[in-house]
């Protein structure tokens, strides 16, 4: 698995930016330009992931002494279930060691349309070693599950949330 950096020159622009599209609704999607200007800050990065000249999917990083936190996290439809994204978050362990990986996932205990999307990305998550931390991170209107592969620190995820972030937000236990 090949792990490039997303720059505004990137090579596969289309595939990337119809990703983008397919893979978030409207409420939660950053246009895709917007994206790599925020991931081209200090401490951050969006990635692109390869297998040979097969472009897999993206995921947009955060980091900290001892904190990574995805925010966006993606893989081409029609290559979901293969066991890509596993492998994604393993070589994403392995560029950041010696840190804890966190991510939300939309809860499952709201009433929603998607259900069954919501469970599936839970079990893909607790099969990667993501484990629940009992914290709910909310803004606007939505309000997310906190999940951590190894220790969670709150005040470490709130910090580097802080530094990041251009909306208001409030991490909370269950």
């Amino acid at each position: 698995m090949d792990l490039v950096r997303v720059t505004f020159d990137f090579k596969d622009m289309v595939l990337l930016d119809h990703l983008n599209k397919e893979a978030f609704p409207d409420d939660e999607r950053v246009e895709l330009a917007d994206l790599i200007a925020y991931s081209l800050e200090n401490g951050r990065e969006m990635l692109a992931f390869y297998e040979v000249d097969t472009f897999i999917g993206f995921a947009v990083l955060m980091s900290s002494d001892d904190l990574v936190y995805m925010s966006f996290f993606a893989v081409q439809s029609e290559l979901r279930g293969n066991g890509y994204g596993s492998r994604v978050l393993d070589a994403i362990s392995s560029r950041y060691p010696h840190r804890s990986f966190c991510l939300e996932v939309e809860r499952l205990d709201e009433d929603c349309v998607n259900r069954g999307e919501r469970l599936a990305r839970w079990r893909f998550y607790e099969r990667n070693n993501f484990t629940e931390t009992g914290y709910l991170l909310e803004y606007g209107k939505l309000s997310f599950d906190i999940l951590c592969r190894g220790p969670f620190k709150p005040a470490s995820y709130e910090r580097l949330l802080s530094s990041i972030a251009t909306f208001r937000f409030q991490v909370r236990r269950r």
